[in-house]
């Protein structure tokens, strides 16, 4: 709510500078997959090592500005 009145809220809305502002919040957790559903260790590990490899070569490719 603002200033006590409902409105609608689109990418354009602006705030008012003055007045009250007014919503409420509510937190969804995330659902917690199943032993079933999640990734295996040895594809977490290869997600990291790919990313360790590519940050590693965009250092060298920095040379020593980096």
């Amino acid at each position: 709510m603002v200033n006590s009145g409902s409105f609608a809220w689109s990418p354009d809305y602006i705030l008012p500078h003055m007045g009250n502002f007014e919503c409420d919040f509510v937190y969804l957790a995330p659902v917690k997959p199943t032993k079933a559903e999640a990734s295996p260790d040895r594809d977490v590990l290869g997600l990291l090592k790919w990313f360790s490899d590519k940050f590693n070569l965009f250092k060298e490719e920095c040379g020593e500005d980096f």
